[in-house]
């Protein structure tokens, strides 16, 4: 290997950390710190309903924002609601003709209005509740534009600002243009124990694919990840940060409100836009149940296990190392990855570069072996009993409807489950092989059931279920 091959190489090294630690160093600055609630408080800002949910969401736009944005059309005349019976579901919207003219709506407001009014169609009356998607995939693409509008809106206020802006992601694409550039003409130089010139002129067309092949590859990857990074979230600014204090003592003080979360839409005829923003801070529960256009978010889930309604933030480990697994299939897949790794570490034949990726490699899978090893260990000394309600219960793969049943193509399920300790949890692993056990459980436990489940503590494999108390989806899970 050339003097000029190691020179590249130490070149591409240097660039590939200041890249990181620019990205890094910049999502360390950006990070959102938790924001302590003022003084409770009865008075209403001026940011609207859909912002105000951002603020007290963790600059993260859920479905009460599309809630409070319904309640709040009504609350300004836009629309009536009207609850004929005592079930809140049966609650209609009408559009009458003394409304005022939607012409000064703009942003997340006009987008719901527009959604409204298409649905309620000539006679200008439609039920709430049929407000819901039924297409999942036009679901999401309409809600992708609702977050886009809220968030542009709380930039334009100084509410909110991106973490990564367009200046560091513009260096981050250089740096990854530099690293992409070095990298080739590493792999081209290392064809050859020639100079850098002499490779690229003479090294044929191996040099010519190490070139742009390796700096191809490194430049898409790293180009990638900042461009992804940069368009992943908001994060508070210092006004952003007082605002959102302000309005969680508003929350605060609804919160304190007797009887105020149980409050149906059509109570906003009274309450006006005290309901709107209850909805936007997640202060309402039967209000927002109703309007949320029956769009379920599987990470935010209403739940009334342990004595009072409270918002459950849900978490599902998506990547981890025998996630779901039996302890012996954990076993086996550690010795395999052992064996690939040591083959990696001491690679037979190779040199220079090739040599250091290798053995790169070959460290990461004996460390994803040792990380396995001690789960399995753990999972294999004991287990953990758990017991509370059924939030949420999801496939972790593809799911297709077959006639009056349920075909999973995948091997697991999610399941969430309330303890009523704390307003969040990590979602247990439900296998569906269980299904063709005779001494298992049949099928898998349904949302708003109270169950005593067993379960392994690292891989978090559900072992059995025990039924404590039969339930309904309704009782438990209000998204």
């Amino acid at each position: 290997m050339s003097d000029t091959t190691i020179l590249v190489a130490r070149l591409a090294a240097g660039a590939l950390a200041v890249w990181v630690l620019v990205l890094g160093g910049r999502m360390v600055m950006t990070r959102l710190r938790q924001v302590s609630p003022g003084p409770a408080t009865q008075d209403l800002g001026s940011e609207p309903p859909a912002v105000v949910s951002l603020l007290t969401h963790d600059w993260v736009v859920t479905m009460d924002a599309v809630a409070a944005v319904v309640l709040d059309l009504a609350a300004r005349r836009y629309y009536e609601l009207r609850q004929p019976a005592n079930d809140p579901n049966q609650t209609t919207i009408h559009f009458l003709a003394t409304a005022p003219v939607p012409n000064g709506l703009v942003g997340c407001d006009r987008i719901v209005y527009d959604r409204v009014r298409s649905m309620a169609g000539t006679a200008g009356v439609v039920p709430l509740t049929a407000l819901a998607f039924r297409d999942k995939t036009a679901a999401k693409r309409w809600f992708a534009t609702v977050k886009k509008a809220i968030v542009v809106d709380a930039r334009g206020r100084g509410l909110s600002r991106p973490r990564l802006g367009t200046v560091v992601i513009d260096v981050l694409v250089i740096l990854s243009l530099a690293v992409g550039v070095l990298v080739g003409i590493m792999l081209a130089t290392a064809r050859t124990t020639s100079d850098a010139r002499m490779a690229i002129t003479n090294a044929g067309s191996g040099a010519v694919v190490g070139f742009l092949g390796g700096g191809l590859v490194f430049f898409v990857l790293l180009g990638a990840v900042a461009v992804s990074v940069g368009r992943s979230g908001d994060t508070a600014t210092a006004a952003g940060r007082a605002a959102a204090a302000r309005w969680l003592g508003v929350r605060a003080q609804l919160t304190a409100t007797e009887a105020f979360a149980d409050l149906p839409p059509a109570s906003v005829a009274v309450w006006g836009r005290y309901l709107s923003y209850g909805a936007a801070v997640g202060a309402t529960r039967a209000a927002s149940t109703v309007s949320n256009l029956g769009m379920g978010d599987q990470h935010r889930v209403w739940s009334s296990y342990g004595g009072y309604w409270h918002q459950v933030r849900i978490r599902y480990q998506r990547v981890a190392p025998g996630l779901g697994m039996h302890p012996y299939q954990v076993l086996v897949a550690a010795f395999l990855t052992f064996g690939i790794g040591y083959r990696f570490l001491f690679p037979s034949g190779a040199g220079g570069e090739r040599r250091l990726v290798s053995q790169a490699i070959g460290l990461f899978l004996l460390a994803a072996t040792a990380v396995m090893l001690l789960g399995a260990l753990a999972d294999l000394t004991g287990s953990k009993t758990v017991t509370g309600r059924v939030l949420w219960v999801s496939a972790a793969g593809p799911v297709a409807a077959v006639g009056d049943g349920v075909k999973n193509d995948a091997s697991k399920l999610y399941v969430a489950i309330d303890e009523g300790a704390r307003d969040q949890t990590w979602a247990w692993i439900y296998p569906l092989s269980w299904r063709k056990s005779v001494n298992r459980l049949q099928v898998p436990p349904e949302v708003g059931t109270t169950v005593k489940i067993r379960a392994r503590r690292w891989s978090r494999r559900i072992l059995s279920v025990t039924v404590v108390h039969p339930g309904s989806a309704g009782r438990s899970n209000a998204t």
